[in-house]
């Protein structure tokens, strides 16, 4: 599953000549990488998802989505999202948290995506309207965002029981 979906997402990054203004996105896609690999460590003995593959082990599961997958789904939202008036944009994100359940509809179906600890499709619905905001507000003000996504952080944490330890 998760081969397909990185497959597909190189097509349509290739497609769309989203590669050419890499540098201009660089900041935004590190944001969503770090953002997935510090929720692994935060969550390494209290996993609240997880990506499962026959061909990989769970931990490269887990580094091939936050250094692979999410960097180049980034790269595509971000370099296509559409300039002009607020309607088209708000529809846009719509499109991608639809996009995004839909691919996790079929990773759940496959037995590729497991929730655990209360964590589970519902919440990622929430989380998707979240993530695609905060991305697109990476963009134009970063300071803001990373601060945003503590606040977010933490209440998750606080909801979702999770044990700190580091």
């Amino acid at each position: 599953m998760i081969f397909i979906l990185a497959f597909i997402l190189l097509v349509v990054s290739f497609w769309k000549k989203c590669w050419h203004p890499l540098t201009k996105y660089l900041a935004t896609m590190q944001y969503v990488a770090i953002c997935n690999l510090f929720n692994l460590v935060i969550c390494h003995d209290y996993l609240l998802w997880e990506l499962h593959s026959r061909f990989m082990s769970p931990i490269a599961v887990e580094l091939f989505n936050s250094l692979f997958l999410l960097p180049i789904s980034t790269l595509i939202y971000i370099s296509l999202f559409p300039e002009g008036s607020f309607r088209k944009q708000i529809f846009y994100i719509f499109k991608w948290i639809m996009g995004s359940i839909l691919i996790e509809l079929v990773f759940i179906h496959f037995s590729a995506l497991h929730f655990y600890h209360g964590w589970g499709f519902w919440v990622d619905v929430v989380f998707y309207c979240l993530m695609y905001c905060f991305i697109k507000l990476h963009y134009h003000h970063p300071l803001i965002t990373y601060a945003l996504s503590c606040i977010v952080g933490y209440i998750l944490v606080r909801i979702f029981d999770v044990p700190i330890s580091f």
